[in-house]
């Protein structure tokens, strides 16, 4: 039985042998345009509270609490049942220890 000639075959041998030639638009060069030289920057002088890391003051605002899970979850489950936060909770803790140590409250601090 004689196989079926597949025409597609032909048409991808075909390729580039095309006796046609063909013209591509010629293609327009763009012209350069040179950059302008940048001015050196100066560095300027540092203000005073710049510079080094040594000399920012970084302060936390998530307050320490002991990494045990049971303390964490407890302290977590009365801040949702009071309807607060827990840094709240612990403040009013640390204003306790204030207090009975005869120290100024958090909030006469900040005044």
């Amino acid at each position: 039985m004689p196989k079926k000639h597949d025409k597609s075959f032909d048409l991808l041998a075909s390729i580039g042998k095309s006796k046609v030639p063909v013209e591509l638009p010629p293609v327009e060069e763009e012209p350069v345009v040179q950059a302008k030289p940048q001015p050196e920057k100066k560095p300027r002088p540092a203000k005073k509270g710049e510079g080094t890391a040594a000399k920012i003051k970084n302060y936390s605002n998530i307050p320490y609490v002991p990494p045990s899970p049971e303390v964490r979850k407890q302290l977590k489950k009365l801040a949702f049942e009071e309807e607060t936060t827990m840094t709240a909770l612990i403040s009013e803790g640390l204003d306790y220890v204030f207090k009975q140590r005869g120290l100024k409250t958090i909030q006469e601090l900040h005044q």
